[in-house]
């Protein structure tokens, strides 16, 4: 009967520079990991990407993070090439209408239709021009100099 130690990966003790070990630390925790844990996703999410026959691949524990942190995970590159298809001007858009668009298209599930892709412009449209007012407004607050 085979040892049932031997089905299981086996540990390898590895030293980690100083700095980065920091940074675990620091970020593990806001992705619920343990540092152990949170190495070895990140090691094995790299190999796999080094290791893919595509030119696009996606790093799971790169995009839990960027999720919880509320990151845009489209590359703004393919973000504007995914613009140009809806929209004729897109080196007008500004980066926080890809990001809001990236968002968006990040918590899409399904097929993404002509149709979504029009709603999801739209609404990233409203989004920036709610920043942009909002930013506008925070402004009067700020140059009011006190008498």
């Amino acid at each position: 009967m085979p040892n049932e130690t031997e089905s299981r990966a086996k540990r390898l003790t590895m030293v980690l520079r100083s700095d980065l070990s920091e940074r675990v630390y620091r970020m593990a925790p806001e992705l619920s990991q343990n540092p152990n844990y949170f190495v070895n996703l990140c090691v094995e999410g790299c190999l796999d990407a080094m290791e893919a026959d595509g030119i696009g691949y996606e790093i799971p524990i790169i995009k839990l993070y960027r999720i919880v942190r509320q990151k845009m995970v489209l590359d703004s590159k393919w973000v504007t090439a995914l613009c140009s298809i809806f929209a004729p001007r897109t080196q007008e858009i500004t980066e926080h209408h890809n990001r809001y668009l990236a968002e968006l298209i990040n918590k899409h599930e399904g097929p993404l239709t002509a149709d979504a892709m029009d709603f999801y412009w739209k609404k990233a449209s409203e989004m920036n021009a709610a920043r942009i007012q909002t930013e506008k407004e925070t402004l009067k607050f700020k140059t009011k100099k006190p008498k």
